[in-house]
């Protein structure tokens, strides 16, 4: 069996990374959604004018947003390192590849 040492090789290195960048991007969507939910609760606090509530809602979309242009980032993240990686495999598995 491999001590813990060994199951954190090198080779385990971009995996460490990928787990490193889907948290920051997990906690960048964070702010906005607290953003949003303190938006949404004071607009529900009190009566309030139809500009008020207008001004409510555009910052509620303008919050989602940035939501989704980070999951985005993440996906995009996501899918380079997945697409590296098969490459990375097609490489050693054909033994083809040369940088």
């Amino acid at each position: 069996m491999a001590s813990p040492s060994q199951k954190l090789a090198p080779a385990h290195v971009p995996d460490q990374q990928i787990v490193a960048e889907t948290a920051h991007g997990l906690h960048e969507m964070a702010q906005p959604l607290a953003v949003l939910q303190g938006v949404l609760e004071l607009a529900l606090l009190k009566a309030h004018t139809v500009e008020d509530y207008r001004k409510a809602c555009q910052r509620a979309i303008d919050e989602l947003q940035r939501v989704n242009q980070h999951f985005d980032n993440v996906r995009k993240f996501l899918r380079s390192q997945r697409s590296s990686a098969e490459s990375t495999s097609s490489c050693e598995k054909t033994g083809g590849c040369t940088p």
